[in-house]
């Protein structure tokens, strides 16, 4: 039986149950410190399956495809990704920069009225090299939902991709329309973004019209939309 005191004293000071309601951002399911699971290298339903350590598991996500942990016996634990399909592997150096990483995509998610996003190409090395010399980079990290997940971000925006081995997840906001507007016309060219960019309301979707050049007839008055039904 592993006991509080067993808990690295770093990850039990840093994951309140506050914080870790906070940072089950994708709609995961929390763990610890609601309850105590360890998952054991023998374990035949273990997340981290031949791990050297037990792993204190810290979350599942939401369609428990991956579980998040941290191990156990070691001083300064980072915190693992893996589950019997994913291979075991270090998603964030140590529980705080996993915090910080996930309040980024919390606040990327929240960040302006809506989202220019994309399931473009495998990300090219001029694209990354785009975004290094025009962006800020922010925390890396590995392993779910894509092998290695990027921020970058402005004084106005935020650019989060999920690297895969067939297709980058590309997630765009900004403070306003006009700024969301401007970062993206500074990112169409890279990739397959002028053709793959999508948005899932309208102005998103104006925004990229705009930027492609495609005119959209203005939308009829609801008071004419009724009188053609009516005559």
């Amino acid at each position: 039986m592993v006991h509080m005191q067993s808990i690295p004293p770093d990850v039990s000071a840093a994951l309140t149950p506050e914080v870790a309601c906070e940072i089950a951002v994708y709609s995961d399911t929390i763990v610890f410190p609601e309850q105590i699971l360890i998952h054991h290298p023998t374990d035949p339903d273990s997340y981290f399956p031949n791990y050297p350590h037990p792993v204190l598991v810290l979350m599942f996500e939401n369609q428990g495809v991956v579980a998040w942990g941290v191990p156990l016996g070691v001083a300064r634990p980072p915190v693992l990704v893996g589950s019997d399909e994913v291979p075991v592997t270090e998603t964030a150096p140590d529980i705080e920069t996993f915090i910080a990483a996930r309040r980024w995509d919390a606040a990327c998610f929240a960040h302006g009225p809506t989202m220019i996003e994309a399931q473009a190409e495998p990300l090219p090395d001029s694209a990354k090299r785009f975004l290094d010399a025009h962006y800020h980079p922010n925390l890396t990290t590995h392993g779910w939902p894509g092998h290695t997940n990027l921020r970058y971000e402005s004084d106005s925006a935020r650019i989060m991709l999920w690297l895969g081995e067939e297709q980058c997840d590309w997630f765009i906001t900004a403070a306003s329309i006009q700024e969301l507007e401007a970062t993206t016309r500074s990112l169409i060219g890279l990739s397959d973004l002028a053709t793959s960019a999508w948005s899932i309301d309208k102005e998103g979707q104006m925004i990229l019209n705009r930027i492609r050049g495609i005119e959209v007839p203005p939308e009829k008055p609801f008071w004419a939309k009724i009188r053609g039904i009516i005559h």
